[in-house]
């Protein structure tokens, strides 16, 4: 029992998952609560609107080089402070110190309640108790109260036991609803921005991995009957030591030579030596579990003939994680210029990118008696390989062009891609639109997701609006703020704050703002540019 409840926490620590949403690891775009559709710089055109090329150049920029990185990591459900609570409070560790405690309390006992009932058996029969040996009942009435310290030090274990059942129960529930989202990204880029046509080559990667803990209900059961189940037992050891602590305190008068029992201790004696003798016999046939016993009792047999059971210090767990990775590897080359429509200006962008899709499905069960191993997961890859594109498209108006709008489409190609285990993995366009208002040393930005992005598996489905802002000093020094919500799921919103100077680093932190623990994320970049 021990070594499983150490598994469901080993493998509460592996979930993670992830839905696909329209966002990068770009740190300025991060720092504006990942608004940069509309308001993004040079550097985060390939990763968000390739229209961002031509829009963005200067004469001063001739090539620019950047290398960036980011993680961010999602526990709406709070499932690392479910685990943390069971741990750090020695929750789980005291649970399983109780439960080897009763198991090993449980061999005791066994082994006293038999001798005992011997020991009772042996004692003179007859009325004069002068012929039965001081020794043997004193050495009966050691043994009775050895039992009952066994049981008060079982009972101890077992309230104990009790307490902290209903919490890792609990918990163990929780954690079956719970998902904990991370996404991993590595980007670099090399750009050459102009007026006219910007050229831009980028390795983008982004990495996914959804996964969910399915905790049956047989599960829960079966460790719900094991509590009640050592909670019987013990109540009929319990018996059999008031028995033995009663037949104990009736051989007082002989055990306390040379005073002998009288006719009615002796009768005493007698009768306490039958209920030690019958109480014994029902602990040494004590059932607990399967289809001879009460119907709340579980189908599992847990004790037989007053013994534990190999289902009850192995149980057969039914409890298994799924877990399905996902790895997008692209190369892309960014095409991006202006164009003069009916007078007005339009900027427009297309990477035609080279895609890599490593799908992973793996599950593990709890039962196994092999460890987690790496090499089992990539043992269940699928690769496939696609070519798509993305587009984007900006427009800036008003009197000083201050006001911009854009729009880009990620993944314009839909493509499905199967795990070996039959899982789909549907990669449809991502829309997002965005608009800016930009001045010589702020700027503001608004990005919405047009579409709802589907999750790469379990998880529930994002659907992002996010506005944030920057302001320059001397065009060198940047400080960024955003906001973020997930408009197809309540309660995800997240808060981001970011530095930068140009052109050699940026800095991006992501937050939910009701809880730091609840969300995280880090971005940076490096490059230099000339």
């Amino acid at each position: 029992m021990k070594t499983r409840i150490i598994a469901f926490i080993s493998m509460c620590f592996s979930l993670q998952g992830l839905a696909v949403p329209f966002i990068s690891t770009d740190p300025v775009s991060l720092g504006m609560g990942t608004a940069g559709t509309a308001g993004g710089k040079l550097s985060s055109g390939p990763f968000y609107n390739p229209a961002i090329l031509s829009f963005g150049a200067t004469d001063r920029d001739d090539f620019i080089f950047s290398l960036q990185f980011g993680a961010i990591v999602a526990d709406q459900d709070e499932t690392y402070k479910t685990i943390t609570d069971l741990t750090d409070d020695d929750q789980v560790e005291e649970f399983e110190n109780d439960l080897d405690t009763i198991e090993t309390e449980s061999s005791n006992l066994d082994s006293l309640i038999t001798s005992l009932v011997s020991d009772a058996a042996a004692l003179n029969a007859g009325n004069d108790y002068d012929d039965t040996p001081i020794a043997t009942a004193q050495s009966f009435q050691t043994s009775a109260a050895n039992l009952a310290n066994s049981v008060n030090t079982t009972n101890t274990a077992l309230t104990s036991l009790d307490s902290k059942s209903t919490i890792v129960l609990n918990s163990f529930e929780e954690l079956d609803k719970n998902q904990v989202n991370a996404m991993l990204g590595l980007g670099l880029s090399t750009l050459f921005p102009s007026k006219k046509i910007s050229v831009g080559i980028s390795i983008n990667t982004r990495a996914f991995l959804s996964g969910k803990l399915f905790v049956t209900s047989e599960d829960l059961d079966l460790l719900r009957s094991y509590l009640a189940g050592t909670r019987a037992y013990t109540d009929q050891v319990a018996l059999a030591s008031d028995a033995s602590s009663t037949l104990s305190t009736s051989l007082d008068c002989r055990a306390s030579a040379p005073n002998s029992c009288s006719s009615a201790q002796a009768t005493t004696v007698t009768a306490d030596r039958a209920t030690l003798n019958s109480e014994g016999n029902s602990l040494a046939n004590f059932n607990y579990g399967g289809s001879s016993t009460a119907a709340e009792d579980g189908d599992t047999i847990l004790f037989q003939n007053g013994q534990l059971t190999n289902a009850a210090t192995d149980p057969q767990l039914t409890s298994r994680l799924r877990a399905i990775g996902v790895g997008i590897g692209e190369f892309g080359i960014t095409l991006s210029r202006s164009f003069k429509i009916q007078g007005d200006e339009y900027h427009i962008g297309v990477t035609p990118k080279y895609q890599m899709i490593s799908i992973f499905d793996y599950t593990y069960n709890l039962e196994s008696s092999e460890d987690f191993e790496f090499e089992d997961v990539q043992d269940t890859e699928e690769s496939y390989a696609a070519i798509n594109v993305d587009v984007g498209a900006m427009r800036s108006f008003g009197f000083n062009d201050e006001f911009v709008l854009g729009l880009t489409i990620r993944d314009l190609v839909p493509n499905e891609f199967e795990s070996k285990e039959n899982f789909k993995v549907r990669m449809d366009p991502a829309v997002r639109a965005g608009a800016a208002y930009l001045k010589s040393w702020y700027r503001l930005a608004l990005d919405l997701d047009v579409t709802r992005n589907q999750p790469a598996g379990n998880e529930s489905r994002t659907q992002y609006l996010a506005v944030g802002g920057e302001v320059d000093f001397g065009d060198i020094f940047h400080l960024r703020a955003g906001y973020r919500t997930n408009l197809a799921q309540s309660g995800e919103n997240q808060v981001s704050l970011g530095l930068g100077f140009t052109p050699f680093f940026d800095l991006s932190v992501l937050t939910n703002p009701a809880n730091l623990r609840r969300e995280l994320g880090v971005a940076m970049r490096f490059g230099f540019g000339f």
